[in-house]
């Protein structure tokens, strides 16, 4: 039995627990009048017997508990119903979408539209630079691309383009046409030479042999002239050859270098003679000669070898010194060194020939003046040990 009091109360007479009543979510969210105190109390929405919380008087709810599942209605949330949800709605916000052709309708899933198999609209100028779907120009020239004309690696060429006519400058292909090209020209199949001296030899550059001048006693000459022999016909002396044993020693100060090149056997052949000159200090030779009448140039040939085999090709430097012994007059001074063209030693141990041409005006020397020269090692060769003079030619042109 109930004494009145609240903690006597049984469980069917206590007092409802929410404060408002609605017929559905409708009713509820449209209620208005709520104030401050409102807030925090419970509502039943009697359509799904669901409980929710005031939380603001705008008003604002929150569902309370789980209160099982709620009973069909989705009739209220279609157009018309008491809950409608939006239709069509901006394509960003989700809601109901009819289907149609609209801007925010939905398409149909057999919507003719959706086929590969049609015509699509006009829209060649969005594959145009600066489009909105632009297609490359000019790439590399093995992809595919729009082109323009002109003349770079990846244009293409106008159809009137100049360089597409045979009439026009080649490129520069000089070497197709010589020796060991892929079009080379035999010299005797050009046309007949013209009068002129274009392509003769000079001193500075090789060339083709001057116009002949006629006759049978003139000889070409070194200049690039036809003339008389020198001397009026008289023939220059012939070479003279010094042995190693008949070449001078130059052993005082008299010299222009005081220190000899020695006398001795050859290495592999004793029954030869050389002149030893070692790498390590100038040595020299001497030898006397008369400059011949007619005589512009003194050759000079040499026959020798290294002590031992070099193991890569050298070279031997050689300098030449002179002096005149005039006819009744004091000799003078000894001149200085004149570098002679280094002679070549190969990897071997042979004797060899090797010869040089001098212009007399060169070394200061006068056509019937007698001189004695020195020739010596100036050790400006890469060959390493004596390098062995077994003769001396002196000749003359």
């Amino acid at each position: 039995m109930s004494t009145g009091l609240h903690k006597d109360l049984e469980l069917v007479e206590i007092h409802r627990p929410h404060a408002w009543e609605y017929a559905n979510a409708s009713a509820r969210t449209g209620a208005s009048g709520f104030v401050a105190a409102d807030v925090g109390k419970l509502a039943r929405q009697l359509d799904d017997n669901s409980l929710w919380m005031l939380t603001a008087t705008t008003p604002t709810w929150v569902a309370v508990g789980g209160g099982g599942a709620p009973a069909a209605h989705a009739t209220t949330h279609e157009p018309g119903g008491s809950d409608t949800m939006a239709v069509d709605a901006a394509g960003a916000t989700g809601s109901l979408r009819t289907l149609g052709t609209s801007s925010t309708s939905a398409c149909a899933g057999n919507d003719s539209r959706l086929s590969d198999a049609r015509t699509p609209t006009a829209h060649a100028s969005t594959h145009n630079a600066g489009g909105g779907d632009a297609m490359a120009i000019d790439a590399v020239a093995g992809t595919g691309s729009l082109r323009t004309l002109g003349t770079s690696s990846t244009a293409a060429c106008a159809g009137n383009d100049s360089r597409l006519s045979d009439a026009r400058t080649p490129t520069v292909h000089a070497t197709s046409h010589k020796d060991g090209g892929t079009d080379h020209i035999h010299i005797d199949e050009f046309a007949a030479a013209s009068d002129n001296t274009n392509l003769n030899a000079t001193t500075s550059a090789h060339g083709l042999l001057p116009k002949l001048g006629g006759g049978t006693t003139n000889y070409l000459r070194a200049d690039g002239t036809w003339a008389a022999p020198p001397g009026g016909g008289t023939a220059i002396v012939p070479h003279k050859m010094f042995q190693a044993d008949q070449l001078e020693s130059p052993n005082s100060s008299n010299w222009a270098v005081n220190s000899l090149a020695t006398l001795e056997a050859s290495p592999t052949n004793p029954a030869l003679l050389v002149r030893a000159f070692d790498d390590t200090a100038a040595e020299g030779v001497g030898f006397t000669v008369r400059v011949p009448t007619g005589a512009t140039n003194i050759i000079l040939g040499f026959l020798s070898r290294a002590r031992t085999a070099p193991g890569s090709a050298k070279t031997v430097g050689l300098n030449l010194y002179r002096r005149a012994v005039p006819d009744n007059a004091v000799i003078p001074s000894w001149s200085s060194a004149t570098a002679l063209t280094a002679i070549d030693i190969p990897t071997n141990d042979y004797y060899q020939k090797d010869s040089q041409t001098i212009a007399l005006s060169t070394l200061g020397m006068t056509v019937g003046v007698t001189y004695t020269l020195e020739l010596t090692r100036n050790l400006t060769g890469s060959l390493v040990g004596d390098w062995l003079l077994h003769s001396l030619t002196v000749g003359w042109s």
